[in-house]
């Protein structure tokens, strides 16, 4: 903890002290180049979301077919007939892969295995790849 009677900085001083040495305040997003690492991290998360959101969709299918609800039939024959049904299946579905695959990976990283900076690279890309040929393979089912 800082004790502020021992130690009495002027208000902005390390303010003025980083503007005085031309750095910027903080590190903005525009300056550094996106690596995989910190892509998959984000990536990860938005699909953690949209598997969430996708599972609440298909529990409430499930409660309205329970229901003996006749809209579950037209919600069913939208997500298998149409285009933009089978497009969010399938977004769904890749979502779903990644945040798996991803998982998996953290897994080995819990372990102490695959830090390698070669071994971080690929593993994110065969991420995205493996979990493309699972739900495209899961829609030609």
């Amino acid at each position: 903890m800082c004790n502020y009677s021992v130690y009495k900085v002027p208000k902005g001083y390390f303010c003025y002290m980083i503007k005085a040495k031309g750095r910027p305040l903080s590190p903005h997003l525009t300056i550094y180049k996106p690596q995989i690492t910190s892509v998959m991290s984000i990536v990860n998360r938005i699909t953690g979301v949209v598997f969430f959101m996708g599972l609440a969709i298909v529990l409430w299918t499930i409660i309205l077919h329970l229901t003996s609800c006749d809209c579950v039939l037209t919600i069913l024959r939208t997500a298998s007939f149409t285009l933009i049904g089978k497009l969010m299946v399938f977004v769904w579905i890749y979502s779903m892969m990644i945040h798996t695959c991803g998982g998996i990976r953290y897994l080995f990283w819990s372990c102490g295995k695959g830090f390698e900076l070669k071994q971080v690279e690929t593993s994110g890309y065969a991420i995205l790849i493996v979990a493309f040929v699972i739900a495209l393979s899961v829609m030609l089912i």
